[in-house]
């Protein structure tokens, strides 16, 4: 199954896990606990023990929980997590607390795979949240890897499953191994469920284009990060920005910056497949022209200078490979959110 895994990230790169899955999914591994062997596990209520059951709000994260890896080398990964599409919508799943050679770009997790990719679970009814991850070789210890957000659209309950699991070493000697692919031995995989009662309600439908012209915003002022309020009350939500929200670290930080650049200024908006999002927010790229006479992406302004990261969707991809690019320089250089002791320095390895 690892075998055609070199240690070179290039090859990672372009072999990554495509012989990984194959034919209709059979049930994950199910236990209490991992066992005696190496395993991924679903934390409901990440941080402070795993959570297997848990009752949310309209907005929530889980984490996928490396356990008993054993220190052992890891060289690449993938998983699908599965949930209940008419209760939920997944975000785009991003890597959390791995060391920082590991890129989980390429190719572009989803937050929803087709149901003909032979990693899905092929259930219209189910989404498939899919990342792969792979490096020269990282130790991994008992820790969160993965983190996937949710928006509740409907009270219900969903189990959070992972299918088509695989995690190798340097070697490609599967360390872990999970439906439809027979478990490793004394390890495998574990799931979780959800009850969204009282919590989650649709997502309005588009709202009709504000009054004056829809390709621009006079700012008002930035929601958060990656959100402004236009002069006329509409949203505007920037294109494959993700910043840190609510009660997370930086988000204070991250809508100040955002304020300071737009507020007060007309942005004009680039849009690319889809120009609302889930909640009926224009979903675009805004353009700013500078005092230098340029004009500025402010979607890949705002990475590049290490104050939100690139996330892909997976259908608007026209700047992907600027903005993923603006991500590796400011990760690189240690900027703002990625610096040393600031919330996301330690993924980057700048301490």
């Amino acid at each position: 199954m690892f075998k055609h895994l070199t240690v070179l990230a290039a090859a990672l790169a372009l072999a990554v896990v495509l012989a990984w899955g194959g034919g209709s999914a059979a049930p994950a591994a199910r236990a209490a606990s991992c066992g005696s062997g190496p395993c991924l596990r679903v934390d409901a209520i990440p941080g402070g023990g795993i959570d297997e059951v848990a009752s949310v709000g309209s907005t929530f994260s889980v984490d996928i929980v490396a356990d008993q890896l054993g220190g052992q080398t890891i060289a690449a990964f993938n998983l699908v997590l599965l949930y209940n599409r008419s209760v939920l919508v997944a975000s785009v799943p991003q890597p959390v607390g791995l060391p920082a050679g590991f890129d989980c770009t390429l190719p572009n997790p989803s937050g929803d795979l087709p149901e003909d990719n032979l990693l899905s679970d092929g259930d219209p009814a189910t989404g498939d949240a899919f990342i792969v991850c792979f490096s020269a070789g990282a130790v991994v210890g008992a820790q969160p890897i993965v983190r996937v957000a949710f928006t509740a659209i409907a009270a219900g309950n969903s189990e959070l499953r992972l299918i088509n699991v695989g995690v190798g070493d340097l070697d490609g000697n599967a360390l872990v191994e999970c439906a439809p692919v027979t478990s490793t031995p004394g390890g495998g995989c574990t799931s979780a469920s959800i009850s969204t009662s009282g919590g989650g309600t649709t997502p309005p439908p588009p709202p009709p284009p504000p009054p004056g012209d829809p390709n621009s915003c006079l700012v008002s002022y930035a929601a958060d990060g990656e959100t402004v309020v236009c002069s006329d009350g509409s949203r505007l939500r920037f294109l494959g920005v993700g910043s840190p929200l609510g009660a997370d670290a930086g988000a204070g930080w991250a809508t100040a910056l955002t304020n300071w650049f737009l507020a007060g200024k007309t942005v004009t908006l680039e849009f690319d497949v889809t120009p609302f999002d889930q909640f009926g927010q224009r979903f675009a790229y805004p353009h700013v022209i500078g005092t230098d006479g340029a004009d500025y992406n402010i979607s890949a302004l705002l990475i590049y200078v290490g104050m939100a990261r690139h996330v892909p969707d997976g259908v608007n991809t026209r700047y992907d490979g600027w903005l993923g690019a603006a991500q590796t320089w400011g990760r690189t250089a240690c900027w703002n959110m990625w610096g040393r002791g600031n919330p996301w320095g330690p993924e980057a390895g700048c301490f």
